[in-house]
């Protein structure tokens, strides 16, 4: 019997798969990351872990994100020494 009126068709119709919860599959990955020294890429991977499990990871994602920009800062600054003595070096000449 076909149901015309629209809640009989959303009561007979097949429910909606829940979503899987994929959190222990991106703390894995996040693990991974950190393994091989990709801090902000398990940052990323960590911001992607939803619901309850986010309150977890609050403490967490707050001291990786401030290592990863208090690393980016220490990057600049090599990199600004490196150049600053490269053009020191340079300017001198005779001495090697």
């Amino acid at each position: 019997m076909t149901h015309l009126l629209p809640w009989q068709r959303s009561a007979n119709a097949a429910p909606a798969a829940a979503p899987a919860d994929t959190t222990p599959q991106l703390l894995g990955q996040a693990n991974g990351q950190l393994g091989s020294g990709d801090l902000a890429g398990a940052v990323a991977t960590v911001q992607m872990v939803g619901g309850a499990h986010q309150e977890a990871l609050v403490d967490w994602l707050e001291d990786a994100k401030a290592r990863v920009a208090a690393d980016a800062v220490t990057q600049r600054l090599n990199d600004q020494i490196g150049q600053r003595v490269s053009r020191g070096a340079a300017q001198r000449p005779g001495k090697t």
